[in-house]
């Protein structure tokens, strides 16, 4: 799509793949135990970066093809697409039609959902059985669905909502089971209204599309069985070795640390995502290869990238650095910046109070002063002197 953010295209392409391909099949373990294929995603992205509009090109030709079938004389009419956000909603819409997703590109519209139903929600994504789901009518047992969320959000609502999808250490975890794309500049080049799909690759994906829908609605209505895909010996080794490497990723690599339950939930979503994209280039048909495994191990590693710049915070000043900052704007305050100023550190000390803070503060606060190469202290016989050194003069930003 012209001028769109990868961020974005991947991401909601991503979204749309796994709508139309996890009522096609599932995928094993390799110890053959079977999970979904497709992924939830999530999408944080400014307003005017295209959210909106690559979501309606993707969707556009899903939408002509449900709605036809909806017009046509079937038992059963697909109900692909949720409209309702709520829980009760949602569970309702899966006992109906076990296959669909909720997309939306105003997330904050599920705050309420995210509030009441978010283990819930982790529980419909990963396609565990619930047998005693509560709901205003009795107990109802739903299994064998499939369900996935696209979030498009901006930054702000992101921030608002950052807790209740888990976006920390423990709890649920609800956002460790999507992958994250982060997309913070707007579209370069031509308006959103001129953005778009070349005329064969549309028509292309759309008969992809309508190829899978119809499989997908096969599979419900005639209550098929759906096949286990299986990854090729190659892809096996790999997958094996990506293991690995994500668990000393995880213990080892210092950015991660604290994104650490993410980073361990990598080789589950490299295979939902593996998953996908077989079935939707070869159909329920075939082995997993390892070139297809590699792609959704590059997409794991780039959503890992994208949830650490989402959600790490920068740490906060302890009181000895939030002092020394205190205690060196006072200073500049009183040192006029092209000049050395020496004061008796005697007198400052005594002078803390003046800041809000005890002697004792001021002299812890003094080392990380110094430490920065911002003041000095030298002793004149039986007296302590602090020095300020002139400021250095800012040369202008050039780009070179």
């Amino acid at each position: 799509m012209n001028s769109i953010q990868p961020e974005v295209a991947l991401t909601t392409t991503l979204a749309c793949v796994s709508l139309l391909t996890q009522g096609v099949a599932d995928i094993g373990w390799p110890n053959g135990m079977p999970i979904p294929i497709g992924i939830s995603c999530l999408l944080v992205a400014n307003s005017g970066a295209g959210k909106s509009v690559t979501l309606r090109t993707l969707m556009s030709g899903i939408h002509r093809y449900l709605e036809r079938e909806i017009a046509s004389e079937v038992d059963q009419t697909p109900l692909f697409l949720m409209e309702d956000s709520s829980r009760a909603a949602i569970i309702a819409h899966l006992l109906k039609w076990g296959v669909a997703g909720l997309f939306t590109d105003e997330g904050g519209q599920l705050k309420i959902l995210l509030k009441d139903g978010a283990a819930t929600i982790a529980k419909l994504i990963d396609g565990t059985p619930m047998n005693h789901a509560r709901m205003s009518t009795g107990r109802v047992s739903l299994k064998d669905h499939r369900f996935t969320m696209l979030i498009a959000e901006q930054p702000s609502v992101f921030e608002d909502s950052r807790d209740l999808l888990g976006a920390s250490k423990g709890g649920i975890g609800l956002l460790n089971r999507f992958i994250v794309g982060t997309a913070t500049t707007q579209p370069a080049g031509a308006s959103a209204f001129n953005l778009g799909l070349p005329p064969d690759i549309s028509a292309r994906y759309d008969e992809r599309a309508f190829a899978l829908l119809g499989t997908a609605i096969k599979n419900v209505t005639e209550g098929r069985t759906r096949p286990v895909l299986r990854l090729d010996a190659t892809a096996q080794q790999r997958f094996a070795r990506i293991a690995d490497e994500t668990v000393r990723m995880a213990r080892y690599d210092q950015r991660l640390v604290n994104v650490g339950e993410y980073v361990t939930r990598h080789a589950e979503r490299l295979l939902r995502v593996a998953g996908a994209i077989h079935v939707f280039h070869h159909g329920a048909t075939g082995e997993v290869d390892s070139t297809t495994l590699e792609a959704a191990h590059q997409i794991g590693l780039w959503s890992i990238e994208s949830f650490l710049a989402l959600t790490q915070a920068p740490p906060k000043p302890t009181i000895a650095e939030q002092d020394a900052e205190l205690v060196y704007q006072a200073l500049r305050k009183t040192s006029p910046p092209w000049t050395h100023s020496c004061y008796r550190l005697s007198e400052l000390r005594r002078s803390a109070p003046n800041l809000g803070m005890t002697p004792a503060r001021f002299n812890r606060a003094l080392p990380i002063l110094a430490g920065q190469g911002l003041v000095t202290i030298d002793t004149q016989g039986r007296q302590d002197f602090l020095h300020v050194p002139p400021e250095l003069p800012r040369l202008p930003q050039r780009d070179w």
